[in-house]
């Protein structure tokens, strides 16, 4: 299903109850597409997800990047485990970047730090369809635009 965010619509907000189908597409007030998912884990502000068949969200590793599990991004806020909530799928959002990645970097899945982008390729699998428009910082995200679908 996908709509377009209808009026009183909080996508920058989780519930331990589900408030729509999962699955479900909203475009958001910023022009942002969002997939509504369930969390199988907790997730800091701007971490990276794998979200399987099921539209269940785990963190971003290069065995679910080789899955080829969609990806998305926890842009707005925390989420704890077992909360529904919106993760973004394209636009422009913050996200989780590997410290002092430069502007434009290739990415790939993280070595060491599931739910972020790497600029290091060693042994990871590469995402694509995601940029970043400042260099990472560990712990504060960073500036990213997603105009198609991230993929790997």
């Amino acid at each position: 299903m996908s709509i377009d965010s209808p009026v009183g619509l909080l996508n920058n907000d989780s519930s331990s109850a589900a408030e729509f189908a999962l699955g479900t597409i909203i475009k958001a007030d910023d022009g942002r597409k969002m997939l509504y998912v369930l969390a199988a884990d907790d997730f800091d502000k701007g971490d990276f997800v794998a979200i399987d068949e099921n539209f269940a969200i785990r963190p971003l590793t290069k065995a679910r990047a080789d899955d080829r599990q969609m990806i998305g991004c926890c842009a707005d806020f925390d989420v704890t485990d077992e909360e529904y909530t919106f993760v973004t799928i394209s636009g422009v959002f913050e996200g989780n970047i590997i410290k002092d990645a430069a502007v434009d970097s290739a990415f790939y899945t993280s070595g060491t730090t599931s739910g972020y982008l790497d600029d290091d390729s060693s042994g990871q699998k590469e995402i694509f369809g995601v940029v970043n428009t400042a260099k990472g910082a560990d712990g504060v995200p960073t500036p990213c635009i997603a105009a198609c679908r991230m993929h790997a």
